[in-house]
């Protein structure tokens, strides 16, 4: 009786380390099996997509395909900055839509998505990459945008103008400076260069006002020719003269003397004689007596 039970008790103890190698070897397959269902997939998936921390000409590109960093691009914009007519300042936007901005090329970018292929993606870490002519536009709605801009267009635009000597002011009885003014014109090609060079590295902002791309005046109003010309001329006209004639008076002043003088091309001043004499004429012809007829009262009492 024992031994039969023995027996009994020996085969139940085999029957369950079978079963439990069974249900082990299986688990086994099943998790050998899982792993390289995951692998396939993870495979497929980084043969389309980049690895996390992937850096693409600033982009961070982290598990995106292509056509996911191409329509990224195209909602691109760049924010342009320019100077108004009365210093103050304006801002206006241009699209990746606007001028169908694109990848130029997907052949770089595919290199680095086999660069991942057959497990690498495991021990792969994100890489930085800079691909020239990473990004294109169509040239066409490009100079279309270009005309849109305001600060290309001539009812926004001002030119500089230059420092100069008013006219005579009779309210000051002299001359003045007037001062240079810087407007808001740029130098097309060089500004047009800039914002090209801003899309095709994907700078997000252009601030012209922060630049040296605006054209300048010539003369400022601290120029030394023209502070010394100005201070000549108010040499010149800052005289009083009073001629009297009997009851009346004729005063000569800058008003007048403003008339006779001229400025050469060396900056000198030079006093019109001629004028000076035309002027010596009128006094003539008011106050001279001889060859006009006259009324006096003669020593023996007559008028004649």
């Amino acid at each position: 009786m024992d031994n039969h039970y023995r027996r009994k008790g020996k085969h139940s103890n085999g029957s369950v380390k079978s079963i439990l190698i069974g249900v082990v070897l299986g688990l086994t397959v099943v998790a050998a099996g899982s792993l390289i269902a995951l692998y396939s997939w993870k495979e497929r998936y980084y043969s389309t997509h980049f690895v996390e921390g992937t850096i693409v000409n600033d982009i961070n590109v982290s598990n995106m395909t292509i056509e996911q960093l191409n329509q990224q691009i195209r909602t691109y914009q760049l924010t342009v900055t320019e100077r108004t007519s009365d210093g103050q300042s304006t801002e206006e936007i241009i699209t990746g839509n606007e001028i169908d901005l694109n990848l130029s090329s997907t052949d770089e970018l595919k290199r680095i998505l086999d660069s991942q292929k057959k497990g690498k993606w495991i021990s792969l870490k994100g890489k930085t990459y800079t691909i020239k002519d990473f990004v294109d536009y169509d040239e066409k709605y490009w100079k279309e945008c270009m005309g849109y801009l305001k600060c290309f267009k001539e009812d926004f635009v001002s030119s500089p103008t230059d420092a100069y000597i008013s006219e005579y002011n009779t309210e000051i009885h002299g001359y003045e400076i007037i001062p240079e003014t810087y407007g808001n014109e740029l130098d097309k090609d060089k500004a047009v260069a800039m914002l090209s060079e801003a899309v095709r590295t994907l700078n997000p902002r252009v601030d012209f006002t922060k630049t040296d791309l605006y054209k300048l005046p010539n003369v400022y109003s601290t120029d030394e020719k023209l502070t010394t010309l100005t201070k000549n001329l108010n040499h010149f006209v800052n005289v009083t003269i009073t001629y009297r004639f009997g009851a009346n008076e004729e005063v000569v002043n800058g008003d007048l003397i403003n008339n006779w003088i001229t400025v050469q091309d060396d900056l000198s001043i030079k006093l019109d004689t001629t004028k000076v004499e035309e002027y010596v004429a009128t006094l003539r012809k008011r106050y001279d007596t001889i060859f006009r007829k006259r009324t006096f009262m003669t020593t023996y009492g007559k008028e004649v």
